[in-house]
C-alpha cells in the first residue's frame, strides 16, 4: 500500500507507489509495501504520571495505594508549582512509549495540575509527536483551556465529572456550561470500584447512568471510563444516549477492582472502545486481553478481531471527539498510521486478496508492540524500523531513570502498614466468585453473588432498571448540598 500525503492528510490510497509518483510528482508518496498497514491505535484513557510512578504502584493492589508514602510523596512532588520541567519530560517520554506501541493518539487524565503543570503536559506530549486530547479536571484547567484557540482546541479536551462522591446536582450544572462554553464534551470516570457506585446510588436513590441522563450529563458524546459496576438499565441508558465506554481490562485485573461489566456487556449493544489507564502503553495488550477473556471466564462474549480493532481506533477516536481527524486511513483524514513488520516466519502468511477479518485476526493473535516497524503522525515518521525518531532506547532509559530518582527517589516503595508483597492477593483469586467481582461492599462486608455461568455478580433486577423519571432529591440531598443546589 502507498499512500500520498499532504499538508499531514491523505489525499490518495493505491496499491502501488507507481501511478502516485507520476500523478503527484511534487507530493509526499510513501511507500509501506510489504507490511501490515493500519491505521493508528488511540488510547481513550491513560493516566500520563502513572509512567513515571509504576515502580511504586505496580506491586500492590489499587486498595493499598492511599497508604503508600512514596506514591503520595511522589504526587506532591509533580503538583508542586517548581516541577514543571519534571512533567514535561514526564510526559514526553511517555508519549514515545505510546508511539513505539503504535499508539498515535492518547486521552490523557492528568493529575489536578495548576495552570503551568497543564502546560508542561501539553508541551510534553506534543514534543513527542503524538496527538493527545486532555480531560480537564479542576477549574484553573478548565479557565486555562478557556484561552486556547478555538475555545477547547477543536475538541482536544473534555470536562472531567469529578469524583463519584462528591457529585451534586450544582457541580453537574457548572461542568455542563464549562464543556458548552469550550465546544467540548464532559468525561465521565465512573464505576471503577464497586464503593462509587454505591456511594452515588446512596445519595441520588438511582442508578449512575440514569442519574446523569436526567440532570442532561450524559449525551452523545459523553465518554463514560471504566464503569467496571454499571449494571444492565445502566448500559441500556449509555446505548440510548450513544455514549461511549472505555473498556481498561487489564488495568482492573492489576487494580483488583473486579469487572462484572464485562459478563453484562454480552446482551448490549454499546460502543466500546479501550484504554491503559495505568502503567502499560501497550494499547495492542489490551486487545490481546479482551480477545482471551472468554476463555478464562465463560459468561464473557468472545471478541472478535475486527471488533477489538475497530474499539482500538475509530470507536476511541469517537470516544475522544476526534472520529474527523483520526482513527480510520480515509482520504481527508490526518495521516496518523501504523505498519507491522511481517518477516517473522511464524507470522501466518497473508496475500493480497486477505479480508480485512483476516488481517485483523493476524494482527490480534499472532503480532505484538515488538513487531512495530514504523508510526506516523500526520504524515511524519515518529518510529521508523522499530526505533523511535526522537533518541535510542539507551538514551531515552537513561532520562526516565534520571526522572525516578528525582521524583520518586530512594524512599522504602512498601505501604506504611509494612505488608509486604507475598500477602497480596493473585491476579485471578483462588476462592469462588471473585475473578470479575469485587473482593468486598464499599462497608468492607464479602460482597455477596450469584452464580451465573462464570464467577460474577448480577444486582437484584429492580436496581438494573431505570427509572422513566426521576423524582425531586430527597431532603438528605438538600442537607448534603446545600438548599441553593436543588
Amino acid at each position: 500500500m502507498s499512500l500520498l500525503i499532504r499538508d499531514g492528510r491523505i489525499v490518495d490510497i493505491t496499491p502501488s507507489a507507481a501511478p502516485l509518483k507520476a500523478l503527484y510528482p511534487a507530493a509526499t508518496v510513501v511507500d509501506l509495501s510489504s507490511r501490515l498497514v493500519l491505521p493508528g491505535f488511540v488510547n481513550a484513557h491513560y493516566h500520563g504520571e502513572s509512567f513515571l510512578l509504576r515502580p511504586v504502584t505496580g506491586r500492590f493492589p489499587y486498595t493499598a495505594w492511599p497508604s503508600l508514602m512514596t506514591l503520595r510523596q511522589s504526587i506532591a512532588s509533580l503538583l508542586d508549582q517548581e516541577a514543571p520541567r519534571q512533567i514535561a519530560e514526564m510526559y514526553a517520554l511517555a508519549g514515545v512509549a505510546h508511539l513505539l506501541g503504535g499508539t498515535t493518539c492518547v486521552g490523557d487524565f492528568p493529575l489536578p495540575y495548576g495552570a503551568g503543570g497543564l502546560a508542561a503536559a501539553l508541551e510534553g506530549l506534543g514534543l513527542s509527536g503524538i496527538r493527545h486530547h486532555v480531560v480537564l479536571q479542576n477549574w484553573e484547567q478548565i479557565e486555562t483551556a478557556r484561552a486556547w484557540p478555538e475555545g477547547g482546541g477543536g475538541r482536544l479536551c473534555s470536562v472531567a465529572l469529578g469524583r463519584e462522591d462528591e457529585y451534586t446536582i450544582y457541580g453537574f450544572e457548572t461542568r455542563l456550561r464549562a464543556a458548552k462554553d469550550l465546544q467540548c464534551p464532559i468525561t465521565a470516570h465512573l464505576g471503577e470500584e464497586r464503593s462509587g457506585v454505591e456511594t452515588l446510588r446512596r445519595n441520588f436513590k438511582h442508578p449512575p447512568l440514569a442519574v446523569l441522563r436526567e440532570y442532561g450529563v450524559l449525551k452523545q458524546g459523553t465518554q463514560i471510563i471504566h464503569g467496571n459496576h454499571l449494571a444492565a438499565g445502566d448500559l441500556t441508558v449509555l446505548r440510548d444516549t450513544h455514549g461511549t465506554v472505555t473498556l481498561c481490562p487489564v488495568s482492573a485485573a492489576a487494580k483488583g477492582t473486579g469487572y462484572p461489566l464485562m459478563a453484562r456487556l454480552s446482551s448490549h449493544d454499546v460502543r466500546m472502545c479501550v484504554g491503559t489507564d495505568w502503567g502499560s502503553t501497550d494499547l495492542l495488550g489490551e486487545m490481546k486481553f479482551l480477545r482471551r477473556l472468554a476463555q478464562m471466564a465463560p459468561a464473557v462474549r468472545p471478541f472478535a478481531a475486527i471488533e477489538l480493532l475497530r474499539m482500538a481506533t475509530i470507536n476511541g477516536a469517537h470516544a475522544l471527539g476526534m472520529a474527523g481527524q483520526t482513527g480510520s486511513l480515509e482520504i481527508g483524514k490526518r495521516a496518523d498510521v501504523v505498519t507491522f513488520s511481517l518477516e517473522d516466519f511464524r507470522i501466518p502468511a497473508l496475500d493480497p486478496h486477505s479480508t480485512v477479518e483476516e488481517l485483523a485476526t493476524v494482527l490480534v493473535d499472532h503480532l505484538d508492540a515488538a513487531h512495530v516497524a514504523d508510526v506516523m503522525v500526520e504524515g511524519k515518521f515518529r518510529v521508523r524500523s522499530g526505533a523511535p525518531v526522537q533518541g535510542d532506547a539507551h538514551s531515552l532509559r537513561q532520562r526516565l531513570r534520571a526522572l525516578q530518582d528525582q521524583t520518586i527517589g530512594a524512599a522504602p516503595r512498601t505501604p506504611d502498614d509494612g505488608r509486604g508483597p507475598a500477602d497480596l492477593p493473585p491476579l485471578i483469586p483462588p476462592h469462588e466468585g471473585s475473578y470479575l467481582s469485587s473482593h468486598h461492599d464499599v462497608e468492607g462486608r464479602p460482597a455477596t453473588t450469584r452464580q451465573h455461568g462464570a464467577n460474577f455478580e448480577h444486582p437484584p433486577s429492580h436496581q438494573e432498571d431505570p427509572p422513566e423519571k426521576l423524582p425531586a432529591p430527597a431532603k438528605k440531598i438538600k442537607k448534603i448540598f446545600g438548599e441553593d443546589d436543588v
